[in-house]
């Protein structure tokens, strides 16, 4: 019974430590149709918020991920590719997010994300370090939030 108890234990944990990590996925040269799919999922967020545009004139960087795609049934997954721009819009980086979750959940859905680095240390993980780990928006601010 206590192994049992700790399998469904450590489940969490092992989903947690996949959750909290985006990786590089192309060191050196491109990814056109990538860059294109950011560009217009980070247009289709400026015309609909006109606020994120302020956001964006602020921040040092933005990832863009135009296709997560977030499956699931008890457990579930997430992951998709993404471009890192630059304040003048030059590709800085491209980067690959995955997520795992679990609790009450069924269904498929797709969607877009973008994060707005607005310091110099996201920025430095980000870019320089090639990582961006246990990112938060709003609960940071709360104090919710913690990087690994």
């Amino acid at each position: 019974m206590i192994r049992y108890l700790r399998f469904v234990l450590a489940i969490p944990v092992f989903l947690f430590a996949v959750a909290c990590s985006t990786n590089p996925t192309v060191a050196n040269g491109g990814d056109p149709e990538l860059v294109a799919k950011a560009q217009a999922a980070l247009q289709q967020l400026f015309d609909s918020t006109p606020k994120a545009k302020e956001l964006q004139s602020q921040a040092k960087a933005v990832v863009v991920f135009p296709d997560l795609v977030k499956a699931g049934f008890i457990v579930g997954a997430q992951g998709g590719k993404g471009v890192m721009f630059g304040p003048d819009g030059k590709v800085l980086g491209y980067y690959r997010a995955r997520a795992g979750s679990y609790g009450l959940q069924a269904g498929v859905q797709s969607f877009s994300e973008a994060l707005f680095l607005h310091d110099r240390l996201g920025y430095y993980y980000a870019h320089q370090r090639r990582r961006i780990v246990g990112w938060c928006g709003a609960e940071r601010r709360a104090g919710g939030c913690r990087d690994g």
